[in-house]
């Protein structure tokens, strides 16, 4: 029976494959959440708040068998009320769930289903005068001034956080740049992909009406120092902020840092904004801002580009984040500058939680937290020849009648080896990838010459540059009275020439005049 060998077009088809690596840490929260860096209490000397964290870990050693192995953890800024502040029988924990309640009526709740969902319940009416003016005292209630664990943080923080390093084990002290080791460290280009996704649901924002409630005009960012805040000082209205942020960290940081060349970003998805603690205004606009120590704070836009799948929440409504954040990541630092190169960069941390100015009450559920690693590739396969029979015809024997024939033996014919042909598989060309040029955007120098639009200081020059209540100093006080006039004021929709912070003199306050302060801000 002869044979052929021939090749079907589907067994030389390549197809490209994707193989996921999941790089959170225990997203079940199956071990529970550690006390982190950011709990600290505001006692003197540093050693009693250090006292306090270690009896707690080893309190919560001795209640979660897992503690050790547990990647989370908690950063709690607060005046008072930690978790590790209620010794009874906190957290509880049994086989579906681990709760951690604070000592102030459970004002204060993390609850995990130990199967992928958690809530988080923060009520800040508690807060020191009632979410107010940390600066102040409360004669109301106490007439002494509120100690607060750092004075440049003087508003309540309830997150969790993860750095994503296999080997990294969660610390009340704050970390260094090594922390993270260079071999686990999760580049902008380890994985053609990096994928973050989860289900958010927030159920409550609300803002009560109370006899401590913040009056209007009484909170002051980032400063107890009445001095720094004179005639010319604007006040950030309260409000609460969810967000979901990748913080980015320099392989190699610089110090003293230059200019435009961030050691540290935070990039935030702001799933709620809100002042009222109703209306949800959470991603409406994109812009960048340094925070209390210098580094970068980026809030992004939602609903378009890189966060077309990131959605502001709507109270009672499950919303499904879904983000690449490789690219996301990237455009980021060319919004901050064109030049940064994003291989020096790579992902160190996510966070997720409230930052909150004010007295609000809070609640919000999460489950299905992912944070993918996506590598492409095309498998090499070599095709499987198919061997398709001939059909030789039978030829019939003719009988003769012959009289007592002995049978003769007829020769046996060896067969004849037929070579077998080696399949070669046809090589698939690979296509390089040509590079499209960049179009960098340009900004309005911030050394623009003031015009007509805006008005020029009196006693400084420095108004060009960031210096907006004319104190001759580029500060925090600055960049305040720019939120207020961009977010509050609507100065990025209306044009005029009065405007506090519009440094590039265009008459209009918007990202532009933020990034010029960020570029000329030092602490």
């Amino acid at each position: 029976m002869a044979q052929q060998l021939v090749k079907r077009p589907q067994d030389i088809r390549r197809h490209a494959q994707t193989s996921n690596i999941e790089l959170l840490s225990d997203p079940n929260f199956t071990n529970g959440v550690a006390v982190g860096y950011a709990n600290t209490y505001p006692d003197t000397p540093i050693q009693n708040y250090d006292h306090n964290d270690q009896n707690c870990i080893q309190r919560w050693g001795q209640i979660l068998p897992n503690y050790t192995k547990t990647k989370w953890m908690f950063t709690e800024i607060s005046e008072r009320f930690f978790f590790c502040d209620n010794q009874t029988n906190n957290p509880q924990v049994n086989q579906n769930s681990i709760i951690y309640t604070s000592p102030n009526a459970g004002m204060k709740q993390f609850i995990s289903n130990r199967n992928g969902h958690i809530q988080m319940i923060y009520d800040t009416t508690w807060e020191w005068r009632g979410g107010c003016n940390l600066c102040k005292s409360w004669p109301e209630v106490n007439p002494s001034t509120p100690n607060f664990g750092n004075p440049l943080t003087n508003w309540p923080h309830f997150l969790i956080s993860q750095f994503i390093s296999p080997s990294y084990t969660p610390s009340q002290y704050d970390i260094g740049q090594n922390a993270i080791q260079p071999s686990e460290r999760i580049s902008l280009s380890k994985y053609d992909k990096l994928q973050f996704s989860g289900s958010f649901k927030l159920n409550k924002t609300n803002k009560p009406d109370q006899v401590f409630n913040c009056p209007a005009g009484d909170w002051k960012p980032n400063s107890c120092q009445e001095s720094s805040c004179q005639q010319n000082c604007q006040y950030i209205p309260n409000h609460a902020i969810f967000y979901v942020a990748f913080v980015l960290w320099r392989n190699q940081w610089n110090n003293p840092m230059p200019a435009n060349t961030p050691n540290v970003v935070y990039q935030l998805l702001p799933l709620v904004y809100t002042e009222n603690g109703v209306l949800n205004i959470g991603g409406e606009n994109a812009y960048l801002m340094g925070d209390q120590f210098g580094d970068s704070t980026y809030f992004a836009k939602l609903g378009q580009g890189n966060t077309a799948g990131v959605r502001k929440l709507t109270p009672g409504v499950w919303e499904i984040i879904n983000i690449e954040v490789n690219q996301f990541s990237t455009d980021v630092l060319k919004f901050i500058n064109p030049a940064l190169n994003p291989n020096d960069y790579f992902v160190a941390a996510i966070l997720i939680g409230w930052e909150i100015w004010g007295g609000y009450q809070t609640d919000i559920e999460i489950q299905s937290l992912s944070l993918q690693g996506v590598s492409e590739f095309t498998p090499t396969s070599t095709p499987i020849p198919t061997i398709k029979p001939t059909i030789t015809p039978t030829i019939k024997p003719t009988s003769t009648l012959i009289p007592t024939i002995k049978p003769t033996n007829t020769p046996t014919t060896k067969p004849t080896n037929i070579p077998t042909i080696k399949p070669t598989s046809t090589p698939i060309p690979t296509l390089k990838p040509t590079n499209t040029p960049t179009i960098k955007p340009t900004y309005p120098p911030s050394t623009q010459t003031p015009t007509k639009l805006c008005t020029p200081c009196s006693f400084s020059s420095l108004k060009s540059k960031g210096d907006a209540n004319c104190d001759g100093i580029i500060d925090i006080v600055d960049r305040s009275i720019w939120s207020a006039e961009f977010l509050t004021d609507g100065g990025n929709l209306t044009k005029k020439n009065n405007w506090l912070s519009d440094f590039n003199c265009d008459g209009y306050v918007n990202v532009i005049d933020r990034s010029i302060w960020s570029y000329n801000f030092t602490l």
